[in-house]
């Protein structure tokens, strides 16, 4: 299939437009975890594990500043959410995430 100039230009603009709305959208998850962990300094609960709540490394830390969960939680809570587990959800057995939940 030979594409013309025009349809050359509307596929380029479509996948930069693409590109750009997966930039923001990177950009407002990783601004959304540095205000959780704000306010988890605000808290007093910065540097604490939300699952066990033990202290989170200083190494991770320094990593993900961000990060809410120890290595073993983390380690742990990507266990339970593995694709096989996934297969049983809600979403008919297609075991996929929901592409505009953020990660934690």
């Amino acid at each position: 299939m030979i594409r013309t100039s025009v349809e050359r230009k509307a596929t380029r603009r479509a996948y930069l437009r693409q590109m750009l709305l997966n930039r923001q959208f990177a950009t407002g998850t990783l601004l959304g975890h540095i205000n959780t962990a704000l306010g988890r300094i605000d808290a007093g609960g910065y540097g604490d594990c939300v699952t066990c709540g033990k202290e989170i490394s200083v190494k991770r830390l320094q990593a993900l500043p961000f990060d809410i969960r120890c290595m073993t939680c983390e380690g742990l809570r990507r266990v339970d959410d593995a694709p096989e587990k996934r297969s049983t959800s809600d979403d008919g057995g297609a075991g996929l995430l929901n592409p505009v939940q953020a990660p934690s």
